[in-house]
């Protein structure tokens, strides 16, 4: 499980996290909401060691994000979509997914290709294996980022506001895959600012507002008038977001 306790993160004078207890099983699809800066995105940089730990402490399956000699187990455990895709843009679509399942998990580059084109034929890109980025749609591109994700066999996949930088179309696309995913039943955090999509596949809400958990609950009562809605500032977010 990833175990996150009494998290503080600041960037200079600026305290983005006050605080955050957190316990994330196996097999749970949990969605993060808040309002910008309530510091969605920084506590997912957290979990994976992107960003370092002002105080506080995140264990991954036991190993501490904040050890140097453990965060190479974490980051093969938990793998991160970014809002921007970050692809090499030098390298084509396949070498994208097979460059960290050879460099860091030691794969032969003819079953990290393979499993590179089965991901790829998953989400329906398999003819763009040969291509580079800078040939795709964002959609696409998000797709492989995914896809690239996936190839390092995570027991973790987090997903940080994949959808925002995409027009409504190409969120589908990519929110097809995500649901796909949740059916088979991977473990997933996602930062999103897509409730219904929230709505449909997770099995828990977690709310962050300033910097400090507001709410944490299963789905359904999130979303009910005795539950998350019950909380002012979370009715007053999901009403801004048309709920």
């Amino acid at each position: 499980m990833i175990e996150i306790k009494n998290l503080h993160k600041s960037f200079g004078d600026l305290e983005v996290l006050k605080g955050i207890d957190l316990t994330i099983t196996p097999g749970e699809i949990v969605s993060i909401l808040g309002g910008s800066g309530s510091g969605k995105s920084t506590m997912m940089r957290c979990i994976n060691g992107l960003e370092g730990l002002s105080s506080g402490s995140i264990s991954v399956d036991g190993f501490d994000v904040s050890n140097k000699k453990e965060l190479q187990a974490v980051r093969k455990k938990c793998s991160m979509v970014f809002q921007q895709f970050d692809l090499y843009p030098h390298l084509s679509v396949l070498d994208n997914i097979t460059l960290a399942p050879i460099n860091v998990l030691g794969e032969n580059k003819v079953d990290a290709k393979e499993r590179a084109r089965a991901l790829l034929m998953s989400v329906e890109l398999d003819d763009k294996a040969n291509v580079y980025p800078a040939q795709l749609s964002g959609g696409q591109k998000q797709r492989v980022g995914i896809c690239r994700a996936l190839a390092m066999y995570p027991d973790y996949l987090l997903l940080d506001e994949v959808t925002s930088s995409l027009d409504p179309e190409m969120t589908a696309e990519v929110l097809v895959i995500l649901k796909k995913l949740a059916a088979e039943g991977i473990t997933m955090i996602s930062v999103t600012h897509e409730i219904e999509f929230a709505r449909e596949i997770s099995n828990r809400i977690i709310f962050l507002d300033e910097g400090v958990i507001l709410s944490d609950l299963p789905t359904e009562q999130f979303f009910s008038k005795d539950g998350g809605k019950a909380e002012p500032r979370i009715a007053k977010f999901l009403s801004k977001m048309g709920e």
